[in-house]
């Protein structure tokens, strides 16, 4: 019976010890900071993005779209990208959408710039699979251009 206690009591204290890791401490959590307008290059709108890792995760990913403001179903997706070569700490990239997806006649147009970026940290706690670290920003922009 003490035997059974005490593994019981071990199993507890693991799995206190994962979820410490996983919702308090965050390893390999990223921080989206800025993301602007930057520039138009070869046809494509350039949006200067900003973000910081604690860590180094093992597999990360940030999703990015444009929405309308007056036409919210109209969205415009990026392509999904991976964070294979960042580093702990701030990082900088440009995430591009084709200018000529967004052309409008109205010259004082807004959209939406939704950032959604997402880490795993670690190979030995499962809850950061079951939980990844998540970030969703939204940011208004103009394009007049």
């Amino acid at each position: 019976m003490m035997a059974e206690l005490t593994w019981l009591l071990v199993l507890i204290l693991f799995i206190a010890a994962l979820a410490v890791d996983r919702f308090i401490y965050k390893r390999g959590s990223i921080n989206v900071d800025s993301c602007g307008l930057h520039d138009i290059k070869q046809g494509y709108w350039r949006f200067n993005l900003v973000y910081r890792l604690t860590g180094n995760p093992v597999w990360g990913q940030i999703k990015y779209s444009l929405r309308d403001k007056k036409n919210p179903s109209t969205v415009i997706s990026g392509k999904p990208r991976e964070l294979e070569h960042s580093t702990k700490g701030f990082n900088s990239e440009f995430l591009h959408i084709k200018k000529a997806l967004t052309d409008t006649t109205d010259s004082n147009h807004d959209w939406e710039l939704v950032v959604t970026a997402s880490t795993v940290a670690g190979h030995f706690n499962p809850l950061y699979k079951l939980f990844p670290l998540k970030v969703k920003k939204i940011y208004k922009v103009n394009l007049n251009a």
